[in-house]
């Protein structure tokens, strides 16, 4: 009798230490270390260990359980089951069974080391996973006895474990909720970053119209510094009056479509300049509510104005247009009764119907020089109105340079010899071919010899030197006798300065003429200037050689 009291006062006390071992820690390894070890040097048992499912371990959904303790643990040779094992389905029923070397069953329940006999108890955790427990001892007569003594314990101990377990999912979930912080925190520094770099306007306000968020780009368009937002900046601020009714409207359409298509608006600066944008916005929603309106704007103002300047050149480009069809269709109905008038007094001055007295021949003469120069001036003013409008082409080919000139002086020589000109063609190098306009170059040589003949009724001699200079050919046409005035030399210098982008306004034969000349130059990347020495003056310009050396220098008279 007092063997069995002795029995009950040790069971006590066994289940007592046990109880006092559970829930020791939160930390599930502790829990099941402080239990398991005074459970296996009380009964002596050679092994334990816990098995948990996935998904209240790790919230995996995967039909697995893990060994999540085992003591000693050298002996465990697998770390997860399948939750169809026979650990499992032997506790279907949550009640704990005990299994010996002598049952069908428990070979397939040994998974540790060293294990061929002996008795496996099993007690059921709840629905979270089992307790195996084993003994190396044969099977005996009161075995049965540690199931029931102990399966109130296991209870409490299975409590422990789902408050380790819960405490381990409330720690990874705050975890996870840092995380998501952490990577929210980034997200919106990251967007704040691209936005500040954007060089558009990215802008935040909320429901009443305060913004919230104004990029750098956006506030130097507005002219207001992060302190102007900071003490507080509405939307209506930058709102004209005459845009307010609409700006309302849209701010209601808004929050109601959540999302509109872009709309152009006028904005007022800080200094109070209108500016022109396109704004695109969105609303911001918070949980399941409407917080404010996030949005970018673009300011359009620079591009308007260059809208609106295409248009005018568009008009003027009309206009200059018409411009040019009436001078052609003028230019052909006067060139075509001044060939006749020219052709006529050629014929006159030619005898060819018999003598003409003195004063006959300085009349027809006179009608001549004055039909000639007319033409002259009318084809001026067509180049000149070509030119004006950008319609003059150039183009391109090899030519001799030698030939060029003079076949401009064979153009010139009815006049050269009537006016008693004598002019030479000298080369102070070897000249051979140049690729440019060839019908420019010689109007440009034409034109620039034209304008001393025009200037003087007197004799005059004449030179007209080519030089190749650093792979441009120089071209100049001097004369020694004083021919322009202090006015003309005023002018010819202005026209070809390279300031001057217009004409003075009078259009007289002399300025159309330089001005033709001086752009006939640029068109091929060359320059032209003139120079006056008390005696005598000098017209020059250069233009890109790119020349084929075929000639001696050589000396030509005209």
């Amino acid at each position: 009798m007092n063997d069995h009291y002795q029995e009950i006062v040790k069971d006590i006390s066994l289940l007592y230490e046990l109880s006092l071992s559970i829930g020791t820690s939160l930390d599930l390894k502790e829990n099941c270390d402080a239990f398991l070890n005074k459970l296996l040097a009380r009964e002596n048992f050679a092994f334990a260990s816990v098995w948990i499912k996935n998904k209240y371990l790790t919230g995996e959904h995967n039909h697995k359980a893990t060994l999540v303790y085992a003591n000693p643990e050298y002996r465990a040779c697998e770390n997860t089951i399948d939750i169809s094992s026979p650990a499992f389905t032997l506790i279907k029923d949550k009640e704990p069974v005990m299994i010996s070397n002598e049952d069908d069953h428990f070979e397939m329940l040994i998974s540790e080391k060293d294990i061929n006999k002996g008795i496996y108890f099993i007690f059921p955790l709840g629905d979270i996973g089992f307790l195996k427990v084993y003994s190396a001892f044969e099977k005996k007569t009161g075995d049965d006895i540690i199931l029931s003594k102990l399966i109130n314990v296991v209870s409490k101990f299975t409590v422990s474990l789902e408050a380790c377990l819960y405490h381990e999912r409330s720690l990874r979930e705050l975890e996870e909720r840092k995380r998501i912080e952490n990577e929210l925190r980034i997200s919106e520094k990251r967007f704040k970053d691209m936005a500040e770099l954007l060089p558009e306007m990215i802008y935040e306000c909320d429901l009443r119209g305060d913004f919230t968020y104004i990029n750098k780009s956006g506030l130097q368009m507005l002219g207001f510094s992060k302190e102007d937002l900071q003490r507080g900046l509405n939307i209506s601020e930058l709102i004209p009056d005459s845009e307010k009714g609409k700006f309302r409207s849209r701010f209601t359409e808004l929050l109601a479509a959540k999302e509109l298509p872009s709309m152009e608006y006028e904005l007022l600066t800080k200094h109070g300049r209108m500016i022109s944008v396109i704004m695109s916005s969105t609303v911001m929603i918070k949980g399941r509510e409407v917080t404010g309106i996030r949005g970018i704007a673009l300011d359009i103002t620079e591009k308007k104005r260059m809208q609106d300047s295409l248009l005018d050149a568009k008009m003027i480009a009309v206009a200059n247009r018409a411009r040019n069809d009436f001078f052609a269709n003028m230019s052909h109905e006067l060139r075509t009764p001044l060939n006749s008038i020219i052709g006529f007094s050629n014929v006159l001055e030619d005898r060819t119907y018999g003598e003409l007295n003195n004063e006959q021949a300085r009349y027809v003469n006179y009608i001549h020089s004055s039909g000639q120069k007319l033409l002259e001036l009318i084809n001026d003013l067509l180049s000149l109105s070509m030119m004006e409008t950008q319609d003059i082409e150039i183009k391109p080919e090899y030519f001799d340079i030698i030939r060029a000139v003079v076949e401009v002086s064979e153009a010139l020589k009815p006049l050269l010899l009537r006016r008693n000109v004598h002019m030479e063609v000298i080369t102070h190098t070897e000249i051979g071919t140049i690729h440019a306009d060839r019908s420019k170059f010689k109007q440009i040589v034409y034109n620039l010899i034209n304008c001393i003949l025009n200037k003087s009724e007197e004799r005059l001699d004449m030179d007209l030197e080519l030089d190749m200079v650093s792979n441009m050919l120089k071209v100049s046409i001097k004369q020694k006798q004083n021919i322009f005035s202090s006015y003309d030399i005023e002018k010819i210098t202005g026209i070809l300065s390279e300031n001057n982008k217009s004409s003075s306004g009078e259009n007289d034969a002399l300025e159309l003429e330089m001005m033709l000349t001086k752009r006939f130059v640029e068109l091929h990347d060359g320059s032209i200037w003139f120079e006056s020495c008390g005696e005598g003056s000098c017209f020059s310009f250069i233009l890109p050689a790119d020349t084929k050396v075929e000639n001696e220098s050589q000396l030509i008279l005209v």
